[in-house]
Formats: C-alpha cells, structure tokens, sequence
C-alpha cells in the first residue's frame, strides 16, 4: 500500500507539470521568430564598456517547457521499474532478517543498546523538560483547516 501511494504522489507530480506547461503562454511559430543578433566583443573588453558592439539578445533557451507524451510514459515506466525494485529489495532483506542467524543475533545486540540508551536518557532530567516544552508547543500548534475541495486549498503565491 506504501508503494502505490508513492506511486501516486510521482504520477500527480507529472501531471502538475504536464498541466503547468499546457498553462503557459503559447510559443511562436518558427516563422515569426528573428534570429538574435550576434555580436563580438574584442578580447579585453569590459563586459558593459564602451568598446562593446552589442549584445546577443532573445538568443533561445536550450531547454523546453514542453514535455511530451513519450517523455511522460517513459518517465512513469521508469518510476514503476524503480517501485518493483524496491519491493524486490525490500522482500530480500525481509528473508535475510527472517533466515540469518548472524542478523538475528546481532539485531537482538543491538535492541539491548538501544533500550539500554533510551534508559539512560530517560534519566536525564535536562532532556525531559526539553521534550515536554516541545510537546507543550505542539499542543498549541493551529491545525490547518481540512478542505473537501481543491478550490479551499492555500494557494502558493506564483512567479507570473
């Protein structure tokens, strides 16, 4: 169940790109762009000086804010490969936890540490009220409100 909802969290994180793309402003045709100037600076020149020609301007950007179909379904065969991987791994290391004599005794080692750790900072007096002030701002903490619509939802101011 861990799995497909991360699995769901990478598939609403494409198709939040897919559709922020599809949100921006349409590009040119081919046609209707001009090529951008390009100008030399002579070596030694101050970037900015007067001895500068001019500036490459509206040069275009070597990425795209478009993002295709093929890209997207490689992407999420991709994700699912990478889930199958981690359930096959996650599967072995439960065997090796299940059968292996030396995990199991050095895991039953390592428990007695732990309790033996949390005893010891248990004792702390310093650290208690530490975490007692924690748990006393958290308790005061206001709770976002639960909205049953995506239009409720805190909206992120945007760059636009």
């Amino acid at each position: 169940m861990k799995y497909l909802g991360s699995f769901a969290g990478c598939a609403a994180v494409m198709l939040a790109i897919v559709f922020s793309s599809w949100a921006e402003e349409p590009q040119k045709a081919p046609s209707d762009l001009k090529p951008a100037p390009v100008v030399f600076v002579p070596p030694g020149a101050p970037a900015g000086g007067s001895n500068v020609v001019g500036v490459s301007v509206g040069r275009p950007s070597p990425f795209s804010a478009e993002i295709s179909a093929d890209f997207i379904r490689k992407v999420m065969e991709t994700s699912a490969k990478i889930e199958a991987a981690k359930r096959l791994i996650t599967e072995r290391q439960e065997t090796l936890y299940m059968t292996n004599p030396e995990i199991n005794s050095a895991r039953t080692l390592m428990i007695e540490g732990q309790k033996e750790i949390n005893r010891i900072l248990d004792a702390d007096k310093e650290l208690a009220d530490l975490k007692m002030s924690r748990d006393i701002l958290w308790s005061t903490m206001p709770a976002m409100p639960k909205a049953r619509n995506p239009a409720m939802l805190p909206h992120m101011p945007s760059n636009r």
